[in-house]
């Protein structure tokens, strides 16, 4: 290291071998005075990293010193060159509209700078000292830590990359081979939006040019010639050759309103002041109409003093376009319309709740002013008691577990009244984010109206209940006495003759007329009221039939009527109440005979009208009943001649109960008549199963 041969110095004292280097002299008597030496020296531009120290005789004197020292001049200067070339790039650098990166040979960035660092989020502090995969995710340090290897070993390389949401250009360029290199970043987000969207014009030009949408024209300003293709005068309904005209032809075309607007930009666009020519203009067809029609045209050839001589475009046909734009303009007002004069109230709300507008129906129902109910979340005009179910609402609405919901719900006004609203909210998925539809109907008098009717029922069950309990009792009050008469009468008709006989066949017949006035009222009131439960069983139609036919018998007799029973040859069940049954049937027969003149017929029939229904058929050759009076037969206390000068006995009880014993058994009537020629009432009711019989 010092030039010296093996085993020169030998012998020599280190002062005079090292004599011209003071620095290094004082070194070693640093050593022999006992000291230990750890220092940095240049010895004739040769840099050593020099260490030594004194060792002791038996008597701990300094006996003499041993040292040693590594020629460090290349590391040094390395170090030097790294330091310059960073002083060399800072000025560089830090001008540069990008990011630049200085890496070392062990891809640790040593200087970083550029224009553009901040703007992407990055800090000088945090990215000198430390390698790629200490400050990015894998998928960018891995391929950059990769570069940068090749960068050392003297390969130049572009990879492109995206990071928080941008989109960078980086290339890895070797500096000093084995020891230095650089990445240089350029944010290139803008150029790849630029190409997305070029890339989709591409595409569109080409669906376009593939669907022979595009129509296009070559125009020779020399001799005024256009040129159009097929495309372009299909567009307005010609042929490719009858539009093989001069310039002035395709002024003609276009709509006076919209030439002379044409025709400005046209001379701007000829003298140069705009590149593009752009109009949107109409243009009449063939058959006379109008047809909306874009023109994008481009300057493809000037003379010598740079005159335009040659151009050429395209014809877009956005007559679609622009109804669509009409129509949605016309809806927009429309809308405005019906929101500005609804005469609910309408609000457009955000996915957090709060107003973005309100009509003035809903300003005038809550009070407010629209620029105040914008500063109001909607749950703040919400009864308190009604909040939490609107807000759970709501939440579903936004989570797109509902298009839509609907609720009546209490709203405080600005002078704290509180009215009744129903409430309709609907989502609209927009371009620009989630909106929300509310309407809003002020529903305070129809709530004033339900809770009148729930009085009215409330009373009016209330009045069925005590009628109840009244004919009960009077029943009961009046059952004893009634049964008394009816039986002494009875003994009365055995025991006397004449007129007494006579009378107290009066009296009987009567007695019999009141209880059974009595006993339909009372089970009306049982059905209406809800307390009459059918026991059901098994019945044989035609035995029932049989039975009812002997104890009319006598009466048809009297009343001059044939009475007989058609029944089918197999057995026909339903599954019933008996008694209400047989009250049904008899009601039937006894009204059929009452209505029936003399030498009329009644008729009794039975049959299985299909797998679930049988049917009991009462008909008569009677008086009938006319058009006006059907649709009230089965009402109670209703007959078709009524008051004092009804022509038959009876209350009109009879039919309104047969109809609730049907209804109650699970079955139906229905009737069929004639005016003068008679009525056959049909009872439907339901057949016995498996699991009804068991």
């Amino acid at each position: 290291m010092l030039g010296l041969q093996p085993g020169e110095a030998v012998g020599q004292s280190a002062f005079e071998i090292f004599d011209g280097y003071p620095e290094v002299t004082e070194r070693f008597r640093q050593t022999l005075n006992g000291e230990e030496v750890d220092a940095e020296l240049n010895i004739g531009g040769t840099i050593l990293n020099a260490w030594a120290c004194p060792f002791h005789d038996e008597n701990g004197n300094v006996a003499g010193c041993i040292g040693m020292a590594t020629d460090v001049t290349e590391r040094r200067t390395q170090k030097t060159q790294l330091e310059e070339t960073k002083e060399q790039y800072r000025t560089l650098i830090d001008h540069f509209p990008g990011a630049v990166f200085l890496y070392n040979e062990d891809l640790r960035c040593v200087l970083t700078g550029g224009e553009a660092l901040e703007e992407v989020g990055m800090n000088a502090e945090e990215i000198e000292g430390a390698i790629p995969r200490e400050r990015y995710p894998p998928e960018i340090a891995d391929p950059l830590e990769d570069r940068l290897q090749a960068a050392l070993s003297g390969e130049q390389s572009v990879m492109e990359q995206s990071y928080q949401g941008r989109h960078f250009r980086i290339e890895t360029l070797p500096i000093q081979e084995g020891e230095t290199c650089m990445a240089v970043s350029v944010d290139i987000t803008e150029r790849k939006k630029a190409q997305q969207a070029l890339k989709r014009s591409q595409e569109r030009l080409t669906m376009a040019l593939e669907g022979g949408e595009i129509g296009t024209w070559d125009w020779d300003l020399e001799t005024g010639e256009v040129i159009f293709n097929r495309q372009w005068a299909e567009m307005l309904g010609y042929t490719r050759q009858e539009l093989d005209f001069h310039f002035s032809t395709w002024e003609a075309l276009v709509h006076p309103e919209d030439l002379p607007r044409a025709m400005t930009m046209l001379d701007k666009y000829i003298q140069g002041d705009r590149d593009t020519y752009n109009p949107e203009i109409r243009m009449q067809t063939k058959s006379g109409d109008w047809k909306w029609i874009q023109t994008i045209g481009k300057v493809i050839d000037r003379d010598e003093s740079g005159e335009m001589t040659r151009a050429a475009g395209i014809h877009l046909d956005i007559d679609e376009r622009k109804k669509a734009e009409r129509e949605l303009r016309r809806s927009e007002q429309r809308f405005r319309k019906i929101f500005e004069n609804a005469a609910i109230g309408i609000a457009i709300v955000n996915d957090e709740g709060w107003p973005l507008r309100a009509n003035p129906a809903l300003q005038s129902m809550l009070g407010y002013s629209e620029e105040e109910l914008r500063a109001l979340h909607f749950s703040e005009v919400t009864h308190p008691d009604d909040i939490e179910k609107d807000l759970g609402l709501f939440e579903e609405l936004n989570e797109e577990e509902r298009d839509e919901y609907q609720i009546d719900k209490r709203y405080v006004r600005k002078d704290g009244e509180v009215f009744w609203g129903r409430l309709i909210v609907s989502r609209l998925d927009l371009d620009d984010g989630t909106k929300h539809v509310s309407l809003v109907e002020n529903i305070s008098e129809q709530k004033q109206h339900e809770r009148a009717i729930r009085q009215a029922k409330d009373e009016a069950e209330e009045a069925a209940r005590l009628k109840s309990i009244m004919l009960a009792n009077m029943s009961h009050e009046v059952r004893t006495p009634l049964t008394s008469m009816i039986g002494l009468s009875g003994l009365l008709t055995k025991q006397l003759e004449g007129r007494a006989a006579k009378l107290a066949r009066l009296i009987q017949k009567s007695g019999k007329r009141l209880e059974e006035t009595m006993e339909s009222a009372l089970q009306l009131s049982q059905l209406e009221a809800g307390s009459y439960t059918p026991a059901h069983t098994t019945l044989s139609l035609p035995s029932l039939a049989r039975r009812i036919v002997d104890e009319f018998e006598l009466d048809a007799k009297d009343s001059g009527v044939s009475l007989q029973v058609e029944t089918p040859g197999k057995p026909t069940e339903a599954y019933v109440d008996e008694m209400a049954v047989r009250r049904v049937i008899s009601n039937l027969v006894d009204n059929a005979i009452k209505f029936t003149p003399e030498n009329g017929h009644v008729t009794i029939r039975t049959y299985a009208k299909d797998s679930n229904m049988v049917t009991v058929e009462v008909e008569d050759t009677g008086v009938g009943i006319s058009e006006e009076a059907l649709p009230r037969i089965f009402q109670a206390f209703q007959q078709e001649s009524e008051g004092l000068t009804r022509e038959y006995e009876g209350v009109g009880l009879g039919l309104s109960i047969v109809r609730k014993l049907v209804e109650a058994l699970g079955g139906r009537i229905e009737v069929d008549t004639e005016k003068g020629r008679g009525t056959c009432m049909s009872v439907h009711l339901p057949r016995p199963n498996e699991s009804k019989s068991s």
